[in-house]
C-alpha cells in the first residue's frame, strides 16, 4: 500500500509505501529497480540532498538517509518531537520542522562528513508563532516558512556552520489566518505571499544592510468565488 507521494530525482521515482521500504522506480517504464528498508513506515515525501546525493526517508521515530551511489544508511537522526514529516536538504544542514500548540519549531542540523558516513548534530533552532499548514519553501540560500498566522524568512549560511541561519526582520504577523502558498520570484528577488490575499515582498540586498528586512510592495485582495461561479452550464 503506497503511504507517501512521490518524489522523482534524476529519472528515479521514489515512493514511500506502508511495509516498511520506500521503492526505488524508472520514470520511463515504471520499472521497480529495489527498495530501501526504514524499518518504520514513511511518514511523508523523500528528499535528496543533490550535492551529496542522500536519499532522505522520513520516519516517525528517524530520518534514514540513504547514499544513492553506496546503497547503504549514511545517516540517521532522531526525529525531534511533534515532527511534521518537512525535510529540506541542504549541504552540511538537514532541515527539520515540528508543530505544537500553535507554535512551529524549525531545527538546523549539521552534517559532518566522516569518509563514508556522517555524523550529525543539532546546531540552532528558532520558533515561529501558529501553526504550520505547509513545507517552507528553499530557494538558493533563503527559506521561507509560514505558519497559519506568522510569515518568517531566513538567510542561510552555506558555509559558517556556527551561525547557520540570519533572519530577514523579525516574524510577519499575516493578515489573515489558515493555510498560505509561498513562491520566491522575479529570480529570489521577491515572495509572493497568498492567503485570502495576494502579498509580495521585495528580498533586501543583504550586502547593503546588517539588518535586512522584508519590504512589501503589492498587497491585493483575491476575489470572492462562490460554489454558483464553479458551475459551468454545458451546451
Amino acid at each position: 500500500i503506497i503511504g507517501t507521494g512521490p518524489m522523482v530525482y534524476r529519472g528515479k521515482i521514489y515512493i514511500g509505501c506502508l511495509n516498511g521500504l520506500c521503492y526505488q522506480l524508472d520514470a520511463v517504464t515504471g520499472t521497480i529497480e529495489g527498495a530501501y528498508g526504514t524499518v518504520h513506515n514513511a511518514i511523508n515525501i523523500a528528499a535528496v540532498d543533490r550535492k551529496k546525493k542522500l536519499l532522505y526517508i522520513p520516519t516517525q521515530d528517524k530520518i534514514v538517509g540513504f547514499h544513492l551511489v553506496q546503497s547503504k544508511v549514511s545517516v540517521l537522526l532522531d526525529t525531534p518531537p511533534h515532527f511534521t514529516g518537512h525535510i529540506i536538504p541542504l549541504f552540511p544542514y538537514i532541515i527539520l520542522v515540528s508543530s505544537k500548540d500553535d507554535v512551529t519549531t524549525i531545527y538546523f542540523y549539521v552534517l559532518e562528513e566522516s569518509g563514508e558516513q556522517f555524523t550529525v548534530r543539532l546546531g540552532k533552532q528558532t520558533q515561529l508563532p501558529g501553526t504550520l499548514t505547509q513545507a517552507p519553501v528553499l530557494a538558493g540560500g533563503l527559506l521561507a516558512c509560514a505558519t497559519d498566522t506568522n510569515l518568517a524568512v531566513y538567510g542561510i549560511h552555506p558555509t559558517n556552520t556556527k551561525e547557520i541561519f540570519f533572519p530577514l526582520g523579525n516574524p510577519i504577523i499575516l493578515p489573515d489566518k489558515g493555510k498560505v502558498f509561498l513562491q520566491f520570484t522575479n529570480l529570489m528577488r521577491n515572495l509572493l505571499v497568498i492567503q485570502k490575499k495576494v502579498i509580495q515582498y521585495e528580498i533586501p540586498d543583504f550586502t547593503k544592510s546588517s539588518s535586512p528586512e522584508l519590504t512589501k510592495t503589492l498587497d491585493l485582495n483575491l476575489p470572492k468565488i462562490t460554489d454558483q461561479d464553479l458551475f459551468v452550464d454545458l451546451p
